[in-house]
């Protein structure tokens, strides 16, 4: 009888084990163990992206044999990638993209062929197609700005620093790269300019409207940070607006007159046309006219978020502005019924089924009120960014997730007696998680929920206890309510990779770790994500844990992901590749999954017991 050594799972498993601790020579070792009759497509694959971890692209090809699907293909084109055979390399990654359109990976990788062979206005569209596809790839905006940049492309190459700058406001690349157009053609800063001015008069001349009020809320209004840290603010309203200090006279400024805000000498200065309001403390500002809103000038919404952007935003509701040590703190006081109907827009596609949109506007109704005072320290409950919840004020309001909102009114998820922080992300990728394995704590009635179909989830019974059945559920795409039949996600399965010294830039601005070794995870949560992982460089080590993996890692969509490795090789650069399952925390509900549910005829209840077992629904006013 053959030992439990050299059975084929346990070699699989070993292989696994070994590309995860950095070791893909052991890996290949225990690959080329396995016989030959026990290798399907997908022992092939992993053996070939062993062998190029290791560095030996011919063997990676030996090992491949004929590509089967759309990983076969993409492993042949960097094996071939590597070998300096760039033209044949195209080819593989063209039949890539057409085994699966959605893979962004393999768009990116034929961009770095088309660099190789020096056709750059091509490896631009191809860099640029796959941003399209996947825009969390955000570091290829840097590489597509220094392509343009050297083919004379200054104007297009100066935009994208400058958008690339809304994301990531300090990028080192981005701040040197912009300042080196402006010194090189001064014409680009005057067109800024001349955009900004542009900007400025279409505030100047914006009218505010009005809008419905919704009735009223027997709660204190929610409390949302809009701005923070500014140094300066300019509002208008539709309606006449009492501005109001806790030791002034209030006074009254005109419907439609612009008001600024800045500090002056420790002292909080507004200033309208004809009028001006100082106070040491915070100023409220209340609209004094039914439905009113009012208009924030130049919102610098989701930084560090590859959407980033800035953009005048709406508000029901009042304000209060807050002179703090870092600058002003505008915070939006709103009734939670017209709070929601901003926010489930932002969260879920306002065309997505009825009871998907009714299931969201109660678990966002609940976490708001189970939250409330999460950002005390800044002055506010809640932000508007994704941290708690998008909120984009009322132009984001839509007829369908408003209904939602109002047929769900006062309603909530309850456990223990208290609203459920019932949160949410965007795509589980099939298995969920628990509070206590992202965040470190439990949450009542939520817990890891398993989002494939009963068929699917005996298939995949061994994901959380085997690694090469982990490695295979994450590059491969099992049916899990969040797979979607019209179009590939490219939040469900993913692949993100970085030239090693772009990953370098990305952890050594917060940890000084030098020249990266290894990156390696070194522990999970019972479902297979990540919760710690370590970066190994030539000057030190760090460990980043559960959440914080994501935002150290340049923006990873999940914790659910393999890691690879591959070496310098041919004039290829080295490359970390991150191999990925869903996008967000993955607690609670599955947005994508509750579209799926409510498209299988599921009712926002059903769907709302799916994800959190331990609560009940509760209507409180």
């Amino acid at each position: 009888m053959a030992s439990a050594e050299n059975r084929p799972d346990f070699l699989r498993a070993s292989a696994a084990c070994a590309l995860q601790g950095g070791q893909p020579k052991d890996a290949v070792e225990a690959w080329k163990a396995v016989p030959a009759e026990k290798r399907g497509k997908w022992e092939r694959m992993r053996a070939a992206r062993a062998s190029l971890a290791a560095g030996n692209a011919a063997d990676a090809l030996t090992e491949l044999g004929t590509p089967e699907d759309a990983w076969g293909h993409l492993t042949r084109g960097q094996s071939l990638r590597r070998l300096g055979l760039n033209e044949e390399s195209i080819v593989e990654f063209g039949a890539a993209l057409r085994a699966d359109p959605g893979m962004a990976l393999a768009e990116q990788e034929m961009g770095e062929a088309l660099v190789a062979l020096g056709r750059t206005e091509e490896a631009i569209r191809e860099y640029e197609a796959a941003i399209a596809l996947d825009r969390s790839f955000t570091h290829l905006q840097l590489r597509v700005s220094a392509l343009e940049e050297s083919v004379g492309r200054k104007e297009a190459a100066y935009a994208r620093y400058s958008k690339y700058l809304l994301v990531d406001t300090s990028n080192p690349a981005a701040l040197a790269g912009k300042r080196r157009l402006a010194a090189a053609a001064p014409k680009l800063a005057e067109a800024e300019r001349v955009e900004d001015e542009a900007r400025q008069k279409y505030w100047r001349d914006l009218a505010v409207s009005s809008l419905t009020a919704l009735p009223p809320v027997p709660l204190p209004p929610i409390a949302v940070g809009i701005l923070k840290n500014a140094s300066v603010f300019r509002v208008k309203c539709s309606s006449a607006v009492a501005i109001s200090s806790e030791k002034g006279s209030p006074v009254e400024a005109p419907a439609g007159d612009e008001i600024s805000g800045k500090i002056e000498k420790g002292v909080l200065a507004l200033s309208w046309l004809h009028g001006r309001y100082e106070s040491r403390g915070p100023v409220d500002l209340v609209p004094l006219g039914a439905g009113a809103c009012f208009v924030v000038f130049a919102v610098h919404f989701e930084p560090g978020y590859y959407w980033a952007d800035v953009e005048n935003r709406t508000y029901r509701g009042s304000f209060s502005a807050l002179p703090r040590p870092g600058g002003i703190t505008l915070v939006n006081r709103v009734p939670l019924e017209e709070y929601l109907i901003s926010v489930i827009p932002g969260e879920m596609p306002s065309n997505w089924p009825r009871e998907s949109l009714k299931a969201q506007a109660v678990a966002a109704r609940s976490e708001t009120l189970s939250d409330l005072g999460r950002h005390a320290s800044d002055g506010f409950d809640v932000c508007s960014s994704q941290h708690c919840a998008v909120y984009r004020g009322s132009g984001s309001e839509q007829e369908s997730s408003s209904r939602a909102v109002l047929d769900t009114r006062g309603e909530i998820i309850e456990a223990a007696g208290k609203p459920v922080s019932a949160v949410y992300a965007d795509t589980c990728g099939g298995w969920g998680s628990s509070p206590r394995e992202v965040w470190g704590s439990d949450i009542p009635g939520m817990t890891a929920i398993c989002d494939l179909s009963d068929r699917e989830a005996l298939e995949w019974k061994d994901v959380p206890v085997n690694p090469d059945e982990r490695d295979r559920f994450i590059y491969l795409r099992p049916t899990a309510w969040c797979t979607r039949t019209d179009r590939i996600l490219p939040a469900f399965r993913w692949a993100k990779s970085y030239r090693l010294s772009e990953l370098e830039s990305i952890v050594n601005r917060h940890d000084r770790v030098g020249k990266i070794k290894r990156v390696t995870p070194k522990s999970f949560t019972p479902e297979g994500r990540v919760t710690s992982i370590e970066v190994a460089g030539a000057a030190s080590s760090e460990v980043y844990k559960r959440d914080g993996i994501r935002s150290a890692l340049g923006g990873l969509r999940s914790n659910y992901f393999a890691v690879e490795i591959l070496p310098e090789a041919g004039g290829v650069p080295a490359e970390v590749i991150f191999i990925g399952a869903g996008w967000g925390h993955g607690v609670g509900l599955c947005q994508e999954g509750a579209r799926n549910l409510a498209l299988a005829g599921k009712g926002y209840a059903s769907i709302l017991s799916h994800y959190y077992p331990g609560g009940r629904l509760k209507k409180i006013y």
